[in-house]
């Protein structure tokens, strides 16, 4: 008996002339199996498994059902172990683990356990198509471990290269380099020349790990030109497909990179070797991305998926997901992309590729930036950088750093975006990358024009499309031609921009980029509008809407913005108005984003142009709704979205550099104070100045730190910033207030103040125009933070009579609740202290002053009020420091101070000097679950002002400086806090009404009312003043109210206005 009648049996299985069970049924005819032919279709396998790799398994598998009709375990378990082998080469991995589901049993039964070791090996030879590939790297360990000292040593040699090729994927760098050396060591000495150009595969893919593109690319030349014309057919289609990968990653030779795939592609076709076509649509796919031919890409994409998923292939489906993210991004379908980019990186984890994970959550963060969630954008991209460092894959860091460099770019926030730039420029240019460089130089070439820069940004673009042509990238042509219109457009150079434009959109319209034809449409608007021919203008601004589909806010509201400017220059204005508001609808979906200060303040320059031009247009329109909404729309936008969190989830992380900047910032604070004690001295402002741009470096490297660290452990958040309904404001206001109440909403705009004034029946607004005289008042009283001189009679009398037209002085008396929304430069103004000389009082005298940063935020912080269980009104926490152990000045008379409230807190409720620590406050202030927090807290203490960025703001303790995010910890704080002391309410104002300070803070952490004062104080008088603001609300009177009583009875003592003016309450009561 030979083995001749089995193999017609493969051949006839393979050429599908019969099936699996005839198979069965024919075996039945011939002679038993013995080991002898079993040994014999094993070489036979073997020797055509290089070219047919479906014909080797069809071998043996006749031999493996031939076993299954004996009675020997040997032979079933061999023969299977053999289909196993022969699977593996086929690349069918559910074939595999049916394999080997029955031959290690069988081995194990045995007691053989080297055999057992080897279908370890073989389950996991295909380590790819596994779900955890961490998990395939141990268990390929231990089965080399045990091939090795036995006597399947040859079988050892191939684990060892299964296992380096799963080190490098898992980014075991060191130890697949050790192993790649061995194999290639000991497979030269056996002249298997096979195994030989597989190990050389693994030296090339752990070449390209490491961004060795150029050493890899000489290996594949070499190899390429080894096995041309050899037996290993399948082989070479491995090594063209390396080729495709290595072009596709250090070359921008997008012809060669498909030609390389496409060939590899019909090598792996002929084998049948789905997998490996599979993934070469995947390559290809992304391939054509590069070139713009997305329907096609979309196309290969489609045919991977349809395999990855009959065959279960996590890992690559994963990858297939990946690519397919990035295609819908660039057709402009941000949602689908952003839910493939989360599903692959659910699988990446899931199967231990930590750096695929990292890519996909960049990619999320790129997908939120075409999207317009910019916040969103950062916290996935600064996510990505913790995910991609420990991997040591520097061009994934690189890919990542231009998008960040993109959002902040976005933001307005230059210097970080460059800081980014240059770094992906660096990485780049040290790899090679130069199609990479096109987007760094793009980029650039923006950030040029937005500094002012324009031949520079033109210069740039210019560069950028030289080599973008040279490399045939379409996509990148196309952008930057647009980059190139918008530059010359807004430069004032409208018919230079024309063909530019024009050749863009027809790229974009020719690759199916919907996006950037959408960005092409709005820059056609604006080259119509400049050419004054604004009908034409305005069906371009709808033509951009109308491809946008309300996906991208970004595009929509700044095409609604030029709806209405082409509108007004019609005298279009009712349809202006409504385009003005359907813009600041848009404008609102991507503030919800923002609920970091920072960057909602840097965004705010972007829309102020909006603002400028809808504010006058509504009151001249008499549209008194549009007029309230703008000028809300333009305050405190962050303020709304942190009120609309949970408060008390948000206290400020922290780690050991961010607490090692804060001493640093101690110490340089200290230094200045101790140098602005001494003697006069050209040394010691020259110290001085030195000291004070260290810290302002340190500063925003702890502001960058603080708000990234925050980004990162907070929960990503989306807010629904919707307009708050001027009949929800009275309403609301009615019930907290009663019907004598009058709210003030100012809105400064260049050369005009205007006001909305609303009382429980009626509203008015008006526009007022700042003469130089106001201009130098205002500047006078910003000047009294800082010197601690009261502002002169006269400019008090000027501010109150032009900031308080006659006609709203007429609803004010005594009782009238007076709700306050500065803007702008109003903000440090001493509103209580306005002086009306026809009725002879000061502001606080007519009215009780209550400052808000904006109406919307009065109304939600009135909601949360009315959900807060209600305190007892006597329980609260008096605390004060007088001695500060020379690090601050010491301020005696805080203890005249505490001594004078004891009587209002109780002794039990005292911290003073020694025990007035953060342990003890903490400890003092916590309550449980569905209790209702103390009624109030007063600190005494010095106070730290942050003129630089508003993020180090504090108060000093007995044992350290507390900074005002830590108060956050402290939440749901009282209802009242008082913070008694020079400037303790100073709040940085920053773009949009921006505000940071120990107001925001404490009213973000459960206050409704905050006291203190925005200005250096008189200790002397603050005892006596405290003293009397508890005895009035004492007897449960409202905050400010008590704050307005004790102010008109220093007025009426005659006592000087710094020792009342600048005390202000702040909150909604």
């Amino acid at each position: 008996m030979t083995a001749g009648d089995f193999l017609h049996l493969a051949e006839s299985l393979f050429s599908r002339q019969i099936n699996e069970f005839q198979i069965s049924e024919k075996l039945q005819s011939l002679a038993p199996l013995d080991a002898h032919i079993l040994d014999e279709l094993s070489r036979e396998a073997e020797s055509c498994g290089l070219a047919l790799p479906h014909k080797a398994w069809c071998i043996a598998r006749v031999g493996h059902l031939a076993a299954q009709q004996t009675h020997s375990p040997e032979l079933q378990a061999f023969s299977a172990f053999q289909l196993a082998q022969q699977a593996n080469a086929w690349v069918r991995p559910q074939l595999v683990k049916a394999a080997i589901h029955e031959a290690r049993p069988l081995f194990k039964e045995m007691k053989l356990n080297a055999w057992v070791a080897a279908c370890d090996w073989q389950a996991h030879e295909l380590y790819w198509t596994h779900v955890n590939q961490l998990h395939s790297a141990t268990i390929l360990e231990k089965a080399l471990t045990t091939l090795d000292t036995s006597m399947l040593s040859s079988y050892a040699h191939q684990c060892r290269l299964a296992l380096a090729n799963n080190q490098i994927a898992i980014g075991q760098i060191a130890a697949a380099e050790s192993n790649i050396r061995q194999c290639r060591q000991l497979f030269t000495i056996k002249q298997d020349h096979s195994a030989l150009f597989r190990t050389q595969i693994a030296e090339i893919s752990l070449l390209q790990r490491l961004n060795r593109y150029t050493e890899a690319e000489k290996k594949i030349d070499q190899l390429l030109n080894d096995l041309e014309n050899s037996p290993f057919k399948l082989l070479y289609g491995r090594i063209l497909y390396q080729a495709g990968k290595n072009s596709l990653f250090s070359t921008p030779d997008y012809a060669r990179t498909l030609h390389a795939f496409q060939q590899a592609d019909l090598v792996f076709q002929r084998g049948e070797l789905d997998l490996w076509h599979a993934s070469c649509q995947t390559y290809l796919g992304m391939t054509l991305i590069q070139t713009g031919e997305l329907a096609q890409s979309e196309e290969a994409f489609r045919k991977a998926e349809k395999i990855y998923r009959e065959m279960h292939i996590r890992g690559l489906l994963a990858d297939n997901l990946t690519a397919t993210g990035l295609l819908y991004i660039n057709q402009g379908k941000a949602l689908p992309g952003l839910t493939a980019f989360k599903q692959a990186e659910k699988l990446h984890l899931a199967i231990g590729q930590d750096l695929s994970a990292a890519v996909d959550q960049e990619n999320q963060g790129k997908a939120f930036l075409t999207l317009g969630r910019y916040q969103d954008a950062l916290t996935h991209l600064e996510k990505a950088v913790e995910m991609i460092e420990p991997t040591g894959y520097r061009l994934a860091i690189a890919d990542n750093e231009v998008n960040i460099a993109l959002a902040w770019y976005r933001l307005n926030q230059i210097a970080p975006a460059l800081n980014a730039l240059e770094n992906a420029a660096a990485l780049y240019s040290e790899y090679q990358q130069n199609a990479s460089l096109i987007s760094v130089i793009n980029l650039r070439g923006q950030m040029y024009f937005i500094e002012g820069e324009v031949e520079k940004a033109l210069a740039s673009f210019q560069d950028a499309l030289e080599r973008s042509q040279r490399f045939s990238l379409r996509p990148l042509e196309a952008q930057t031609q647009l980059h190139l219109a918008e530059t010359l457009l807004h430069s004032g150079q409208a018919e230079s921009a024309l063909p530019y434009l024009q050749k863009a959109q027809a790229l974009f319209t020719e690759m199916g980029m919907t996006l950037y034809e959408a960005v092409c449409a709005l820059q056609w608007g604006e080259y119509e509008l400049a050419q004054k021919k604004y009908a034409r203008a305005s069906t371009r601004y709808k033509e951009a809407l109308h491809l946008s589909q309300s996906l991208f806010n970004e595009i929509e509201w700044r095409a609604w913005v030029g709806l209405a400017r082409a509108d007004e220059s019609r005298g279009l204005y009712l349809e202006a108005l409504q385009n003005y508001h359907n813009a600041l609808i848009r404008l609102n979906a991507i503030r919800d984003n923002f609920w970091q200060v920072e960057l909602a303040s840097s965004y705010a320059v972007h829309p102020a142009n909006l603002f400028a031009r809808a504010i006058p247009l509504a009151i001249a329109e008499q549209s008194d709704l549009d007029v309230f909404h703008f000028i809300e729309a333009g305050k405190a936008n962050s303020f709304l979205r942190q009120l609309q969190q949970t408060p008390w989830n948000s206290a400020c992380p922290t780690n050991s550099d961010l607490e090692n900047l804060k001493a640093e910032i101690n110490w340089l604070r200290n230094q200045m104070q101790s140098n602005g004690d001494s003697a006069y001295s050209l040394k010691s402002v020259l110290q001085n100045r030195s000291l004070r741009e260290r810290l302002i470096q340190k500063n925003q490297e702890f502001a960058a730190l603080s708000a990234r660290l925050e980004r990162k452990s907070l929960p990503q958040q989306h807010t629904q910033g919707n307009l708050v309904d001027l009949s929800q404001i009275r309403e609301t206001f009615s019930a907290a207030y009663g019907k004598n109440w009058l709210a003030l909403d100012y809105a400064v705009i260049e050369k005009h103040v205007y006001i909305v004034a609303i009382t429980p029946e009626k509203f008015s607004n008006f526009i007022l125009e700042i003469p130089p005289r106001i201009h130098l008042a205002i500047d006078t009283c910003v000047n009294a933070l800082t010197t601690g001189h009261t502002p002169e009679p006269n400019d008090l009398e000027l501010l109150g009579q032009f900031l308080l037209p006659a006609s709203l002085r007429e609803y004010l008396h005594p009782e009238t609740m007076l709700l306050i929304s500065p803007s702008g430069p109003l903000h440090p103004l001493p509103w209580a202290a306005f002086y009306f000389p026809e009725q002879g009082k000061y502001l606080a005298q007519l009215c009780t002053p209550l400052l808000l940063p904006s109406l919307s935020s009065a109304f939600l912080l009135l909601q949360r009020q009315s959900k807060t269980p209600v305190s007892h009104p006597h329980t609260g926490l008096l605390c004060g420091v007088s001695h500060f152990r020379g690090a601050h000045h010491d301020l005696p008379l805080v203890e005249e101070e505490i001594k004078a409230l004891v009587p209002h807190f109780g002794q039990e409720n005292c911290l003073f000097n020694e025990t007035a620590t953060w342990a003890n406050v903490q400890a003092r202030l916590k309550t449980g679950p569905g209790q209702p927090p103390a009624a109030a807290l007063h600190i005494a203490s010095h106070f730290l002002a942050d003129s630089i960025n508003g993020k180090l703001g504090g108060l000093v303790l007995w044992d350290q400086t507390i900074y005002q995010d830590q108060l956050l910890e402290l939440a749901p704080l009282p209802a009242l806090v008082t913070l008694s002391g020079c400037s303790s309410l100073y709040s940085h104002v920053t773009n949009g009404d921006e505000q940071s300070g120990l107001v925001i803070t404490c009213l973000r952490g459960g206050a409704q009312s905050v006291i203190g004062s925005r200005w250096p104080i008189q200790d002397a008088h603050a005892a006596h003043f405290m003293a009397r603001f508890y005895t009035h609300y004492d007897q449960l009177l409202a905050p400010a109210k008590a704050l307005a009583l004790t102010q008109r009875e220093f007025i009426d003592q005659h006592l000087p206005a710094d020792t009342w003016a600048g005390f202000i309450c702040a909150g909604i009561r």
